[in-house]
């Protein structure tokens, strides 16, 4: 027999699992505390996951990276803390096998 699948309703605007991804912008500017440098930031920076009542993901730390390399380990880590399953999309199927 099937296993029941757990679900739960969502209104407009919670059906979505948000990663929210920041860069530093401290220390760009040499000597002047408290003053940006506008539209350039550092390589580096935190991801986190937004809490989302409705998927019943509560706030968390963020997962910081330090190079854009770093970047998907950090969304990973932030997922995988929030205990987000990802489910295949069909084009991702054909990359995963079933055995």
């Amino acid at each position: 027999m099937p296993q029941a699948i757990e679900t739960a309703d969502a209104q407009i605007g919670e059906r979505m699992i948000e990663v929210r991804v920041r860069f530093f912008t401290d220390s760009i500017v040499p000597g002047a505390k408290g003053t940006v440098r506008p539209r350039h930031a550092l390589t580096r920076g935190e991801a986190r996951i937004t809490p989302n009542e409705a998927h019943g993901i509560a706030s968390r730390g963020p997962q910081f990276f330090n190079s854009l390399a770093e970047l998907p380990l950090a969304i990973e880590k932030a997922l995988v803390d929030a205990g987000v399953k990802l489910q295949p999309f069909k084009r991702t199927r054909k990359l995963i096998s079933e055995d």
